[in-house]
Protein backbone atom coordinates (compact mmCIF):
# COMPACT_ATOMS: atom_id res chain seq x y z
CA UNK A 1 0.00 0.00 0.00
CA UNK A 2 1.11 3.71 -0.84
CA UNK A 3 -1.59 5.46 0.57
CA UNK A 4 0.17 7.67 3.91
CA UNK A 5 -3.01 7.24 5.66
CA UNK A 6 -3.18 3.97 5.57
CA UNK A 7 0.73 3.29 6.27
CA UNK A 8 -0.16 5.49 9.26
CA UNK A 9 -3.14 3.79 10.45
CA UNK A 10 -0.95 0.15 10.29
CA UNK A 11 2.45 2.08 11.91
CA UNK A 12 -0.02 2.94 14.76
CA UNK A 13 -1.31 -0.61 15.02
CA UNK A 14 2.12 -1.64 15.37
CA UNK A 15 2.96 0.92 18.12
CA UNK A 16 0.22 0.44 19.96
CA UNK A 17 0.24 -3.46 19.89
CA UNK A 18 3.80 -3.43 20.74
CA UNK A 19 4.56 -5.87 17.36
CA UNK A 20 7.89 -6.89 17.33
CA UNK A 21 9.69 -5.87 14.36
CA UNK A 22 12.86 -7.88 12.64
CA UNK A 23 15.40 -4.63 11.64
CA UNK A 24 18.01 -6.44 9.12
CA UNK A 25 20.14 -4.20 7.45
CA UNK A 26 20.91 -4.86 3.59
CA UNK A 27 22.98 -6.77 2.88
CA UNK A 28 23.12 -8.67 5.98
CA UNK A 29 20.90 -12.44 6.94
CA UNK A 30 20.51 -11.42 10.62
CA UNK A 31 19.54 -8.39 12.70
CA UNK A 32 17.66 -7.80 15.52
CA UNK A 33 14.22 -7.26 17.00
CA UNK A 34 12.76 -3.94 18.12
CA UNK A 35 9.30 -2.03 18.32
CA UNK A 36 7.73 1.30 17.46
CA UNK A 37 7.87 3.37 20.36
CA UNK A 38 6.25 6.60 18.59
CA UNK A 39 4.81 7.52 14.89
CA UNK A 40 5.61 11.47 14.76
CA UNK A 41 3.47 12.04 11.01
CA UNK A 42 4.55 16.06 11.83
CA UNK A 43 7.90 15.21 11.26
CA UNK A 44 7.73 12.44 9.06
CA UNK A 45 9.45 10.01 11.31
CA UNK A 46 9.36 7.01 13.33
CA UNK A 47 10.88 6.22 17.02
CA UNK A 48 12.00 2.83 16.72
CA UNK A 49 13.64 1.70 20.09
CA UNK A 50 17.54 0.97 19.76
CA UNK A 51 19.85 -1.60 20.94
CA UNK A 52 22.05 -1.49 23.99
CA UNK A 53 24.79 -2.84 20.91
CA UNK A 54 26.88 0.43 20.10
CA UNK A 55 28.77 -1.77 17.25
CA UNK A 56 24.37 -3.03 16.08
CA UNK A 57 23.32 0.13 16.13
CA UNK A 58 26.37 1.50 14.07
CA UNK A 59 25.08 -1.06 11.32
CA UNK A 60 21.59 0.15 11.34
CA UNK A 61 22.82 3.52 10.55
CA UNK A 62 25.28 2.98 8.53
CA UNK A 63 23.31 0.63 6.00
CA UNK A 64 21.86 1.60 3.02
CA UNK A 65 18.85 0.57 3.86
CA UNK A 66 17.09 -1.62 6.92
CA UNK A 67 13.88 -3.96 6.31
CA UNK A 68 11.66 -4.04 8.74
CA UNK A 69 9.41 -7.51 8.77
CA UNK A 70 6.66 -8.32 11.29
CA UNK A 71 3.68 -10.39 11.93
CA UNK A 72 0.47 -8.47 12.96
CA UNK A 73 -2.80 -10.76 13.72
CA UNK A 74 -1.86 -13.29 10.51
CA UNK A 75 -0.71 -10.49 8.81
CA UNK A 76 2.40 -9.96 6.94
CA UNK A 77 4.29 -6.76 7.32
CA UNK A 78 7.51 -5.39 5.55
CA UNK A 79 8.69 -2.07 4.75
CA UNK A 80 12.52 -0.41 4.12
CA UNK A 81 14.14 2.77 5.40
CA UNK A 82 17.09 4.73 4.77
CA UNK A 83 18.90 7.18 6.18
CA UNK A 84 18.47 6.53 9.75
CA UNK A 85 19.89 7.88 12.66
CA UNK A 86 20.46 7.96 16.38
CA UNK A 87 18.37 9.82 18.48
CA UNK A 88 16.93 10.96 21.72
CA UNK A 89 13.26 10.26 23.03
CA UNK A 90 12.44 11.14 26.34
CA UNK A 91 15.49 10.32 27.36
CA UNK A 92 15.66 7.25 25.62
CA UNK A 93 17.95 6.02 22.86
CA UNK A 94 15.84 5.50 19.82
CA UNK A 95 16.35 5.08 15.72
CA UNK A 96 14.57 8.19 14.08
CA UNK A 97 13.59 6.55 11.02
CA UNK A 98 11.86 7.95 8.20
CA UNK A 99 8.18 7.05 7.47
CA UNK A 100 8.57 4.66 4.69
CA UNK A 101 6.24 5.81 1.17
CA UNK A 102 5.24 2.11 0.72
CA UNK A 103 4.03 -1.01 3.22
CA UNK A 104 3.81 -4.27 2.21
CA UNK A 105 0.70 -5.86 4.30
CA UNK A 106 -0.48 -9.33 3.02
CA UNK A 107 -3.20 -11.04 4.91
CA UNK A 108 -2.78 -14.88 4.14
CA UNK A 109 -5.71 -16.07 5.63
CA UNK A 110 -7.34 -16.77 2.80
CA UNK A 111 -10.09 -18.77 4.18
CA UNK A 112 -10.69 -16.74 7.41
CA UNK A 113 -13.89 -15.53 7.41
CA UNK A 114 -15.41 -11.88 9.17
CA UNK A 115 -18.77 -11.25 9.65
CA UNK A 116 -20.15 -8.29 8.23
CA UNK A 117 -22.00 -5.87 10.34
CA UNK A 118 -25.94 -5.03 9.17
CA UNK A 119 -24.80 -1.50 10.01
CA UNK A 120 -21.79 -1.75 6.81
CA UNK A 121 -24.98 -2.32 4.59
CA UNK A 122 -22.87 -4.15 2.03
CA UNK A 123 -24.25 -5.80 -1.05
CA UNK A 124 -23.31 -8.30 -3.76
CA UNK A 125 -24.53 -7.76 -6.94
CA UNK A 126 -24.78 -10.75 -8.91
CA UNK A 127 -26.01 -11.29 -12.69
CA UNK A 128 -28.53 -14.09 -12.48
CA UNK A 129 -29.23 -13.88 -16.05
CA UNK A 130 -28.81 -11.41 -19.19
CA UNK A 131 -31.86 -9.51 -17.74
CA UNK A 132 -31.72 -10.07 -14.09
CA UNK A 133 -29.50 -8.87 -11.69
CA UNK A 134 -30.11 -9.61 -7.85
CA UNK A 135 -28.18 -7.27 -5.26
CA UNK A 136 -28.02 -9.43 -1.73
CA UNK A 137 -26.92 -8.70 1.80
CA UNK A 138 -23.50 -9.77 2.41
CA UNK A 139 -23.14 -11.99 5.59
CA UNK A 140 -19.53 -12.95 5.86
CA UNK A 141 -16.16 -11.74 3.74
CA UNK A 142 -12.90 -13.91 3.49
CA UNK A 143 -9.77 -13.42 0.69
CA UNK A 144 -11.30 -16.94 -0.62
CA UNK A 145 -15.37 -15.94 -1.15
CA UNK A 146 -18.12 -14.54 0.63
CA UNK A 147 -21.88 -15.64 1.61
CA UNK A 148 -24.59 -13.44 1.16
CA UNK A 149 -28.79 -14.03 2.38
CA UNK A 150 -31.29 -14.58 -0.53
CA UNK A 151 -34.33 -13.66 0.81
CA UNK A 152 -36.37 -14.15 -2.28
CA UNK A 153 -35.19 -17.17 -2.95
CA UNK A 154 -33.71 -15.69 -6.16
CA UNK A 155 -31.71 -18.53 -6.66
CA UNK A 156 -34.03 -21.01 -7.17
CA UNK A 157 -32.98 -22.00 -10.41
CA UNK A 158 -29.32 -21.71 -9.72
CA UNK A 159 -28.59 -23.70 -6.84
CA UNK A 160 -26.48 -26.82 -8.46
CA UNK A 161 -23.11 -26.33 -6.72
CA UNK A 162 -20.24 -25.57 -9.23
CA UNK A 163 -22.60 -22.86 -10.68
CA UNK A 164 -20.70 -19.70 -12.06
CA UNK A 165 -21.82 -16.07 -12.17
CA UNK A 166 -19.58 -13.66 -14.00
CA UNK A 167 -19.38 -9.73 -13.83
CA UNK A 168 -20.49 -9.82 -9.88
CA UNK A 169 -19.29 -6.92 -7.91
CA UNK A 170 -19.48 -5.48 -4.43
CA UNK A 171 -21.34 -2.75 -3.29
CA UNK A 172 -18.82 -1.30 -0.17
CA UNK A 173 -16.83 1.16 0.75
CA UNK A 174 -13.00 0.68 -0.45
CA UNK A 175 -14.25 -1.66 -3.15
CA UNK A 176 -14.11 0.98 -6.56
CA UNK A 177 -15.34 -0.46 -10.35
CA UNK A 178 -14.18 -4.11 -9.61
CA UNK A 179 -16.05 -6.92 -11.01
CA UNK A 180 -15.05 -10.74 -10.78
CA UNK A 181 -16.77 -14.13 -11.05
CA UNK A 182 -18.34 -16.38 -8.27
CA UNK A 183 -18.34 -19.93 -8.12
CA UNK A 184 -21.45 -21.47 -6.21
CA UNK A 185 -20.03 -24.12 -3.22
CA UNK A 186 -22.45 -24.43 -0.66
CA UNK A 187 -26.72 -23.48 -0.08
CA UNK A 188 -28.71 -23.91 3.05
CA UNK A 189 -32.06 -23.23 4.03
CA UNK A 190 -32.44 -20.46 7.24
CA UNK A 191 -35.89 -21.60 8.93
CA UNK A 192 -37.90 -19.76 10.89
CA UNK A 193 -40.49 -20.20 13.66
CA UNK A 194 -42.68 -23.71 13.09
CA UNK A 195 -40.10 -24.94 10.83
CA UNK A 196 -41.00 -22.52 7.50
CA UNK A 197 -38.58 -21.80 5.20
CA UNK A 198 -37.29 -17.50 5.73
CA UNK A 199 -34.27 -17.69 3.56
CA UNK A 200 -31.53 -18.75 1.92
CA UNK A 201 -27.71 -18.46 2.52
CA UNK A 202 -25.51 -19.30 -0.01
CA UNK A 203 -21.87 -19.56 -0.35
CA UNK A 204 -19.42 -18.38 -3.36
CA UNK A 205 -15.76 -18.58 -3.95
CA UNK A 206 -14.22 -16.11 -5.64
CA UNK A 207 -12.96 -16.35 -9.21
CA UNK A 208 -11.60 -14.09 -12.13
CA UNK A 209 -10.46 -11.26 -10.64
CA UNK A 210 -7.51 -8.60 -10.36
CA UNK A 211 -4.94 -7.91 -8.40
CA UNK A 212 -6.32 -4.60 -7.73
CA UNK A 213 -9.48 -6.47 -6.41
CA UNK A 214 -7.29 -8.23 -4.33
CA UNK A 215 -5.76 -5.53 -2.15
CA UNK A 216 -9.24 -3.68 -1.72
CA UNK A 217 -10.19 -6.76 -0.81
CA UNK A 218 -7.27 -7.64 1.89
CA UNK A 219 -7.84 -4.01 3.68
CA UNK A 220 -11.86 -4.71 3.76
CA UNK A 221 -10.96 -7.98 5.60
CA UNK A 222 -8.49 -6.49 7.70
CA UNK A 223 -11.10 -3.49 8.47
CA UNK A 224 -13.79 -5.38 9.51
CA UNK A 225 -11.65 -7.59 11.32
CA UNK A 226 -10.04 -4.97 13.34
CA UNK A 227 -13.43 -3.23 13.88
CA UNK A 228 -14.44 -6.73 15.43
CA UNK A 229 -11.85 -6.90 17.73
CA UNK A 230 -12.63 -3.55 18.94
CA UNK A 231 -16.03 -4.15 19.70
CA UNK A 232 -14.49 -7.13 21.43
CA UNK A 233 -12.54 -4.82 23.60
CA UNK A 234 -15.20 -2.45 24.54
CA UNK A 235 -17.46 -5.32 26.25
CA UNK A 236 -14.92 -6.67 27.85
CA UNK A 237 -13.81 -3.56 29.16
Amino acid sequence: MTGRGEILERLRIMQRQKILLSATPGGQTSGFMTTIVKVIPDKGLLAIDATNSGSLNASITNARSVTFDAQVEGVQARFSATDISEAKLDGHSVFAVPIPNSLYWLQRRTFFRVSVPLSWQMKCRIPMSEDKVGEFEVMDLSLGGLAIHDRANLFREHKEKGTHFANCSILATGIKDEMFGLDLRYIFEIKGMEGRSETWRLGFAFSDFTRNFQVQLQKLVYELELQRKEAEKRVRD
